[in-house]
């Protein structure tokens, strides 16, 4: 973390309750601003370098016996660019919860080769994210629900204070159409990917989701209702 970045994160806890007021002073946003054009720089540094190299371990057919698709951004690269966005700054891939055990099982194979596993997100007690890092990269596995007809999940927004811990969690429960899971390529990579990839992409980001729209906010779509944050629960490991 740059000492930018901590100066942000600590002024931001100090301040309590009245950061909203302050962060719209004239200096607080241009010194905001800057901050969060170096840290989402340095992360679309790290997918490019680190893109390919993720895909091999992450669809090692030796270790994967599950369906584990291209999610959120990194589904949407695949699409729309045939590869990753430039503007991205991490990479996100989704399972059924029912295969919690067998990605318990996988999980060694990551760790094995260099992920390190950083937050577990639950929801009324059950896992609904698990975050990774790689070389510094973050890399989110989304785990939906399976019911007749749609992939449901819950997703924890959250602030961190300036001691390191979670704070302000807000919580969004949202549904996706249930579909099968195909194999695909990119360049090289053999990945997965939702069947009808249009109408998945076309949920999350809007009908018009081939056009790139860099300002593009996830809690202002539709499809996101939030629901109590009580039972939200975000722990990080070291």
């Amino acid at each position: 973390m740059s000492l930018m970045q901590w100066a942000k994160r600590s002024l931001a806890s100090l301040l309590g309750k009245h950061k909203d007021s302050i962060k719209k002073l004239p200096l607080i946003k241009q010194l905001n601003q800057k901050a969060n054009k170096e840290l989402d720089e340095g992360r679309q540094a790290l997918l490019k370098a680190n893109f390919d190299q993720i895909l091999e371990i992450v669809y090692d057919q030796d270790h994967l016996n599950f369906d584990l698709w291209l999610d959120f951004g990194s589904l949407l690269g695949y699409y729309r660019e045939g590869g990753r966005i430039e503007h991205d700054i991490d990479m996100d891939f989704a399972l059924k919860v029912s295969d919690l055990e067998a990605f318990d099982v996988y999980e060694a194979h990551l760790l094995a080769n260099g992920f390190r596993k950083r937050k577990d997100f639950t929801y009324e007690g059950k896992v609904v994210e698990r975050a990774y890092d790689f070389n510094g990269l973050n890399i989110d596995f989304i785990f939906y629900e399976a019911t007749e007809s749609h992939f449901t999940s819950v997703t924890i927004d959250f602030k961190i204070n300036a001691i390191g811990q979670p704070t302000r969690l807000m919580a969004y429960r949202y549904q996706l159409p249930l579909m099968e899971i195909d194999w695909a390529k990119i360049e090289a990579h053999k990945v997965m990917v939702p069947q009808d990839c249009h109408r998945y992409l076309s949920l999350l980001y809007g009908a018009d989701f081939m056009e790139p729209n860099t300002h593009y906010h996830w809690q202002a779509n539709p499809i996101y209702q939030q629901v109590s944050s009580q039972p939200a629960q975000v722990k990080l490991l070291p």
